[in-house]
């Protein structure tokens, strides 16, 4: 094998963990390379109900992965090799004993294979890569110089398989926060400097889609009226201002009204804060976080009075604030003075146990939903 052969090869290794079907371009080159008929990596063994984690090429039939998986690797000679180290058949059990067994004419027979070689190498992270590559009998067992070349790539192995263990650890926490966003129906939309939607989360996709309150004309984040259009563009052009300024990074936030068409609106507006390892060009400036508010008389206050031990009135007012009002408006709304209001709203704080206006709407929406339907006044 040339040099220039096995840079070829080693280099679609470690390109490997990004390919759509994992190394499937490493396993395809590989076959050539030791004149196999099947070449596998196993990423976990499976066992009795759980089909493992396998990628592999050849085999002569669709079932050679899942007929190994379901059936016939409890069968297998080569499971728990010492680690790193390169074994062929001859090494492992006698050509009689093999041709005897009925992994020999139930799996590797009908496949068209005869000889194996295969190395199990330790990632050290705590985790074991099996690299097999089999052969007809036809061609003849595998040389020293094919053992030779396995075992220089057990290194690159380790290392490209480490690689595919941070990419899929990365990749299943971005689910499940997406997921958990998703099930919280938090939309997320990131901006440019002119409000231009440079990427959005499938709930806000939903969202923008249904035009209430929120939608895209012409690339741009636009609200229900013109002026809180402004208002959150406005709002948009403060964040970035004390961004400019090196002042502290306060969220600011803001309310759409409920319209005939769908609920109110609740916006959180920040910096984004771009991510060390992001090196691409985004324009991304500004997130957004979006969530629907009630209508008014969504809250039940009897729910809300019965689940904190609130007075009437702190009910009342809690509430209307879960649904989206602001306590400078509540109090005329209310009657009230608002001195008034906000003695109401720091006797609820103490009684609910948070500090924070944004903080009571969360608990209050939280605990209803879990509690009781909030589609009822009372």
């Amino acid at each position: 094998m040339t040099v220039e052969a096995a840079v070829d090869l080693i280099g679609l290794l470690y390109e490997g963990p990004l390919e759509a079907s994992p190394w499937c371009s490493f396993l395809k080159r590989a076959r050539a390379v030791f004149r196999a008929e099947a070449v596998t990596l196993i990423l976990r063994v499976p066992s009795q109900g759980n089909r493992g984690l396998i990628f592999g090429v050849g085999g002569r039939g669709p079932r050679w992965e899942s007929a190994y998986a379901e059936e016939f690797f409890l069968m297998d000679p080569f499971l728990h090799l010492p680690p790193d180290r390169v074994f062929t058949l001859d090494e492992i059990t006698t050509f009689d004993e093999y041709e005897r067994s009925a992994y020999y004419h139930q799996f590797m027979k009908p496949t068209g294979n005869y000889y194996v070689m295969g190395v199990d190498a330790d990632s050290s992270s705590g985790k074991v890569i099996r690299f097999r590559t089999s052969r007809p009998r036809e061609a003849g067992n595998f040389t020293e110089t094919a053992r030779q070349l396995c075992e220089g790539l057990v290194p690159h192995l380790c290392r490209s398989f480490r690689t595919f263990d941070r990419l899929a650890k990365v990749q299943l926490e971005r689910d499940l926060y997406e997921d958990a966003i998703d099930q919280m129906a938090v939309a997320a939309i990131l901006l440019d400097r002119e409000c231009r939607v440079v990427r959005s989360s499938e709930v806000a996709n939903r969202m923008l889609a249904r035009s209430e309150g929120l939608w895209v004309a012409e690339g741009l984040l636009c609200a229900s009226t013109p002026e809180q259009t402004y208002r959150l563009r406005e709002l948009v052009r403060r964040t970035l201002e004390a961004r400019s300024l090196e002042r502290p990074a306060i969220a600011q936030a803001m309310a759409i009204a409920p319209t005939r068409r769908g609920p109110g609106l609740s916006l959180l507006v920040r910096p984004y804060e771009r991510h060390v390892w992001e090196y691409d060009e985004s324009p991304a400036v500004v997130e957004i976080f979006v969530r629907e508010t009630p209508r008014v008389g969504a809250i039940s206050r009897a729910d809300v009075r019965k689940l904190f031990g609130l007075t009437a009135a702190e009910a009342t007012l809690s509430a209307r604030l879960a649904e989206g009002a602001r306590l400078a408006e509540l109090a005329s709304e209310l009657g009230i003075s608002k001195h008034t209001a906000r003695n109401q709203l720091q006797s609820v704080f103490a009684k609910v146990g948070v500090r924070r206006q944004a903080d009571l709407v969360r608990v209050i929406l939280r605990r209803l939903e879990g509690f009781a339907p909030v589609s009822r006044s009372r």
